[in-house]
């Protein structure tokens, strides 16, 4: 297979990825909420868990389309041929800028900064997973197989040890 045919297959399930990792995050949320409500009595979380999974898939399908995608792009863009770390590092360092935009454009109507930095770091915390999720896939994974193998990708097998 063709290098850019891989590294566009990599990308494609590497975003896949990250979309599936907003609704496990609610899930999980839920099922802490769940486990709360089990120790301390209270019951008033009971139908939130397909509303929270159904605007986790809406609000992933949107970051991922318009912060994830476009930062992986400008980040094999300007990190051409350099380091694995500068890609890593442009791609949350633009995905932060755009959460940043997102929250400006969320909290518009109030533009206090009190909401603003709210509805950032909200924005942030619930695409915080998904982001290092999308990262491990693109720029980890080899680096982390070569890292546990104890040898560098290019230099062949000779079957000594």
């Amino acid at each position: 297979m063709p290098v850019l045919l891989r590294r566009i297959v990599r990308y494609a399930l590497a975003l896949l990825a990250c979309w599936v990792a907003f609704p496990a995050e609610a899930l999980l949320v839920y099922a802490l909420l769940v486990l709360y409500a089990a120790i301390t009595g209270d019951d008033s979380h009971g139908q939130a868990g397909p509303f929270m999974v159904t605007l986790a898939v809406l609000v992933g399908t949107l970051i991922t389309i318009v912060v994830v995608a476009p930062a992986a792009a400008l980040a094999v863009l300007v990190a051409r041929g350099r380091a694995r770390w500068r890609k890593v590092a442009v791609t949350a360092v633009t995905s932060v800028v755009l959460l940043g935009v997102g929250a400006v454009v969320w909290a518009r109507e109030r533009l206090g900064v009190r909401e603003v930095s709210e509805a950032w770091g909200l924005l942030l915390a619930i695409t915080v997973l998904p982001l290092v999720v999308f990262l491990l896939l693109t720029h980890g994974a080899r680096a982390l197989a070569r890292s546990v193998g104890g040898r560098s990708s290019r230099e062949p097998e000779t079957g000594v040890s």
